[in-house]
C-alpha cells in the first residue's frame, strides 16, 4: 500500500515537472519578440502629431518594426522616414540637438538609437550633434546612468530624416 502510494507520488510529481518546464518554455521562447515576428508599424501620423511635425507633409517609410510584448515586458518599435521637409515644427521649444543636451540625456539619446535600430537611417552620423535634433517622451531609468526604454524621435536636419524609437527592456 505505501509503495503504491509513493508511485502515485512520484507520477503526480513527474507530471508537474512536465507541465511547469513546458510553461516555462512557453513563455520564454513564444512569447518572447523575435524577428519573425516582428512587423511593420501601420500608423504613423500620431508620431506627427505628437511632435509638432507638419501631419500634411509628404513622407515614405524607409523601414519600420515593432515585436510583441516578452512576458517581462520588454518590447522595441521604431521607424525611419524621409520626410518631404522637416520644417519648423509647432513645439520648436521641445527639439534639442545633440550639443545642447546634459550628459544624461546624451546617453539617453546614444541608447535610444542604438538600442533597437540596426540599420543607418542617419548614414552614420554621430547621434549627439547638432545636426540631429530629439523630441524626448519619456526616458526609463535604472538608478541614475543605466537606461531601460525610451521614446524619442529623431530629426536629421541636412538629410529630412526621421526617426522614431519607442523601447523598453
Amino acid at each position: 500500500m505505501f509503495r503504491r502510494i509513493l508511485q502515485v507520488l512520484g507520477i503526480l510529481f513527474i507530471l508537474e515537472a512536465v507541465l511547469i518546464a513546458g510553461f516555462f518554455a512557453y513563455v520564454l521562447f513564444l512569447l518572447a519578440p523575435a524577428g519573425s515576428r516582428a512587423s511593420e508599424i501601420s500608423n504613423l501620423e500620431y508620431i506627427f502629431n505628437w511632435s509638432g511635425l507638419n501631419p500634411e507633409q509628404g513622407y515614405e517609410v524607409i523601414a519600420s518594426e515593432q515585436t510583441s510584448p516578452a512576458w517581462n515586458g520588454d518590447y522595441s518599435k521604431w521607424a525611419c522616414i524621409q520626410l518631404s521637409d522637416s520644417g519648423q515644427n509647432a513645439e520648436s521649444e521641445k527639439w534639442r540637438n545633440g550639443e545642447k543636451e546634459t550628459e544624461l540625456f546624451k546617453v539617453v539619446r546614444k541608447f535610444a538609437y542604438e538600442a533597437v535600430y540596426d540599420g543607418d537611417c542617419f548614414g552614420g552620423a554621430d547621434i549627439n550633434t547638432a545636426d540631429i535634433e530629439a523630441y524626448f517622451w519619456s526616458a526609463s531609468l535604472y538608478g541614475r546612468d543605466d537606461v531601460e526604454g525610451a521614446t524619442v524621435i529623431f530629426v536629421q536636419k541636412s538629410t529630412n530624416r526621421l526617426l522614431y524609437v519607442d523601447w523598453m527592456s
